[in-house]
């Protein structure tokens, strides 16, 4: 069962002329924090993947669940939250982000991009490092909008899942900016350029499997144009609908192999 948070609907009452009216207050509904798919809560819970750049001017991504893995975990699939849940809330007037983005869709905010050994590492001023997608396999289109941290997070707070669309047509997405960060020495801070722990929501009206091939580099911080002295990393993390989708998925599936038999 997905657990949703939502703040607890409040009842709003106005005496006038000795009348007492009271109306009911619709309470806001936001997707599940911390940023997982509610499903998997205790499950497989967040995934990471942690960056850094070694002596040699290699950025390196460990991939797996929770916050320091030792190295490189077996890629599990991430599930999708199925568009079962309730209407997500617009919340922009109040400081928050426009949830509504992500309704009616398959949502999943497992993914978490943060640096390993943060502190020992960084790049020249002018410099930042980006993520950019460079392919991407599925059944239908895979949406990412940018995303913060908890509802509760000191350092990325609610507001700051500003929910823009990254990574649209295979463009990079800036993660790290010294200069951006250096500027904003305080939280919160902002998502794009801040290098700590960021869960980008990813969306689909389309269930499947999904996989992406991720490339990690160093580039100009305001082209992302590819600084060649220091070698990439490229990592692949992949989705899939969570139990009850996927069977109705694999079940389709099966009745496509049934029928093509039967045609020849």
């Amino acid at each position: 069962m997905n657990r949703m948070l939502s703040r607890v609907a409040g009842v709003v009452c106005v005496v006038c002329s000795a009348v007492v009216v009271c109306s009911q207050v619709q309470a806001s509904v936001i997707p599940p924090s911390p940023m997982m798919a509610g499903g998997q809560v205790g499950e497989l819970g967040m995934f990471h993947g942690m960056i850094s750049i070694n002596p040699a001017n290699e950025v390196v991504v460990h991939l797996g669940p929770g916050m320091s893995p030792a190295g490189n975990m077996p890629v599990l699939p991430l599930k999708f939250i199925p568009d079962s849940h309730p209407t997500y809330t617009d919340e922009s007037g109040t400081g928050g982000p426009n949830w509504t983005v992500l309704n009616g869709k398959h949502i999943n905010a497992q993914l978490g991009w943060l640096a390993e050994n943060a502190g020992t590492w960084t790049v020249p001023s002018g410099s930042a490092v980006w993520i950019e997608p460079i392919s991407v396999t599925g059944p239908g289109t895979l949406e990412v909008f940018e995303g913060g941290q908890a509802a509760s997070s000191p350092l990325l707070p609610l507001s700051a899942h500003t929910l823009d669309p990254i990574f649209v047509g295979g463009q990079a997405w800036k993660w790290f900016d010294p200069d951006v960060v250096a500027s904003n020495p305080a939280p919160p801070f902002p998502a794009s350029g801040s290098g700590i722990m960021v869960h980008n929501w990813y969306a689909t009206d389309a269930p499947g499997l999904y996989e992406v091939q991720y490339r990690v580099f160093v580039g100009d911080a305001t082209t992302g144009v590819l600084d060649p002295t220091y070698t990439p990393a490229e990592v692949a993390v992949s989705w899939v609908p969570e139990p009850a989708s996927l069977t109705i998925v694999s079940l389709g599936a099966l009745m496509l192999v049934r029928r093509s038999r039967q045609s020849r």
